[in-house]
């Protein structure tokens, strides 16, 4: 394994003073794997809290703030940890009593890990890798296994599970799927905040987040009567769609090829972070309005029976709203993804209009309430939406081929407006009517929703426009 040059010298010198540094968990993961190993955290065994903070502390400035469960960080680089034993002594996820032992082994030390896979370690000095659990036999075979019995101390753990499900594509083993429907009803133990972090690891992190409906249906449809988690995803599954338009089948299954085609257009676009994480959330709540707008009519454009779901878009951002509270995700994400589910047809309205100056409007008053998500978000998740579908009587190039126009005639709408990627700017200001003379009051507010409207229906299109509009307003609203 390749290490950082500024880490080869404090684990040679903790070697040097008898004690046994091995790097474990993610990187070793990684490193079998074939990804960059990117966190390093380094566990020694032998040694105290305070032997390994006098050695690590002459390279560098060390944050103690770990201590108390064994762990050091150097600066900000590196966690470096001593194994420690523990004890449930109560339901919560807080109730344990640690204790630290020099005598540890580093089979005893990878027994307290969650999954095979992260129990491996890696020896530094001897380029050998510690596989205690058939770890690297569980990589090959692409399996999520629970390393010992101990995995059900911590219900966190399950979540764990979905978030690297969804990362690595992996099958959860069947025996660690019964742990988990065991250790179902501690999940309520959980603060919401490391719930939310496993979520988020869930979208940022995950090249394959649609095996997150696997992870429900093979988790929580055992469970105990009366708990759910997400339970509006699992209901997806018994929402049909009408196969001329989703031949793909139920709500679920669409949701799903959405959420593979968002993750490609992420990778496409080198969308990161938070940014990824609110196209992802948008995908996965786009039609759970489905499940209460869906019903059967007869359409006579059609001329049969359809299956229809008329308002869902708006019944989708109604319903993710507290689904999304629930997980924990943060208030900032929330109001950027809420839009984007509200309006992830809107083009389609913009583009069945037939004159550019409408489409134009239209848009403007899109962008507004796209804030702060923009019309570029949108165009990844339409895009998302639209190829997220099994073709019905159409080759998947055509369908391709319309979005892509589709998409393209969008952007050269809004390309001269300047909202691709922004809010659009307001022409007429508060700072304007003062400069024209007018006396701030209750007539400001007025005037600047009627100029704010005025500007969005393309009746001027700058300041010397915005100031004639003014004059014909005042006009108006003084006859």
């Amino acid at each position: 394994m390749q290490l950082p040059n500024n880490l080869i010298p404090i684990l040679e010198a903790i070697s040097n003073a008898g004690y046994q540094p091995l790097i474990v968990g993610g990187a070793v993961r990684d490193y079998i794997i074939g990804i960059e190993p990117k966190d390093i955290d380094v566990e020694v065994l032998g040694c105290s809290i305070d032997e390994l903070e006098a050695i690590v502390s002459k390279f560098g400035p060390v944050n103690m703030i770990g201590k108390q469960f064994g762990i050091i960080n150097f600066n900000n680089e590196f966690d470096f940890s001593i194994p420690r034993r523990e004890n449930k002594i109560g339901i919560g996820h807080k109730d344990f009593h640690c204790t630290f032992d020099k005598d540890i082994t580093p089979k005893e030390a990878a027994s307290r890990r969650d999954f095979t896979f992260n129990s491996l370690a890696y020896n530094p000095f001897t380029n050998k890798v510690l596989d205690f659990f058939d770890g690297v036999q569980d990589i090959k075979d692409k399996i999520i296994r629970h390393t010992s019995n101990q995995f059900i101390e911590d219900p966190l753990r399950i979540l764990r599970g979905m978030q690297f499900q969804s990362r690595l594509g992996f099958t959860i083993a069947p025996e660690t799927m019964l742990l988990m429907r065991r250790m179902l009803p501690e999940l309520n133990e959980l603060p919401i905040e490391r719930i939310s972090e496993e979520f988020m690891k869930w979208a940022i992190k995950g090249q394959h987040p649609e095996l997150i409906f696997e992870f429900l249906d093979n988790i929580f449809t055992y469970t105990l009567a009366g708990y759910t988690l997400l339970p509006d995803l699992i209901m997806l599954n018994c929402i049909d769609q009408d196969p001329q338009f989703h031949a793909e089948g139920n709500a679920a299954l669409h949701t799903k090829l959405v959420l593979q085609k968002i993750t490609n257009i992420c990778n496409r676009e080198n969308i990161t972070g938070e940014d990824k994480a609110v196209l992802v959330f948008a995908c996965l709540l786009h039609d759970v309005g489905k499940i209460t707008t869906t019903k059967e009519e007869f359409v006579e454009k059609h001329n049969r029976i359809v299956i229809t779901s008329k308002g869902h878009e708006e019944e989708s951002a109604r319903l993710a709203l507290p689904i999304l509270q629930r997980i924990g995700i943060k208030q900032s994400l929330i109001d950027r993804i809420i839009p984007l589910i509200r309006h992830h047809l809107a083009f389609v309205n913009v583009l069945n209009l037939t004159a550019n100056k409408g489409r134009r409007s239209s848009l403007l008053k899109l962008a507004r309430k796209l804030q702060p998500s923009t019309i570029r978000d949108l165009l990844y998740v339409y895009e998302a939406d639209f190829m997220g579908r099994v073709p019905y009587q159409e080759t998947i190039q055509d369908m391709r081929n319309r979005c892509e126009a589709n998409m393209e005639e969008i952007k050269e709408l809004s390309i001269p407006l300047n909202i691709v990627n922004h809010k659009p700017q307001t022409i007429l200001m508060g700072r304007d009517l003062i400069r024209l003379g007018f006396t701030p009051g209750i007539i400001f507010g007025k005037i600047l929703r009627a100029a704010e409207e005025a500007q969005d229906n393309l009746e001027f299109i700058d300041i010397i426009g915005a100031e004639e509009w003014l004059n014909n307003f005042l006009i108006l609203i003084n006859e």
